[in-house]
């Protein structure tokens, strides 16, 4: 079994930090990307998470108001994406 699912970021919009639940089958790395809407990456970062529900704190103080992607990449390569917004 593998697979994984963003469940939700909160608070959305977004002021400072945000906490990004993510679900997994199995624990590994995960890769998460964050980039505008024209596709340029502001920042990466990879986490190790175990299987079940894992609670990522995201920093986004730095970020200029406006939307997002986060975008994140396990080891098999399978990709999920969602959006949030920044004021």
């Amino acid at each position: 079994e593998k697979g994984f699912e963003l469940i939700s970021l909160a608070p959305n919009p977004v002021k400072s930090t945000s906490i990004l639940s993510l679900t997994t089958v199995k624990g590994g790395r995960i890769d998460i990307n964050v980039s505008d809407l024209t596709g340029k990456v502001i920042s990466k970062q990879s986490v190790v998470v175990i299987a079940g529900n894992n609670p990522i704190t995201m920093n986004f103080a730095a970020l200029g108001a406006g939307s997002y992607i986060i975008t994140a990449v396990n080891a098999e390569g399978e990709l999920k994406t969602t959006r949030f917004i920044k004021f």
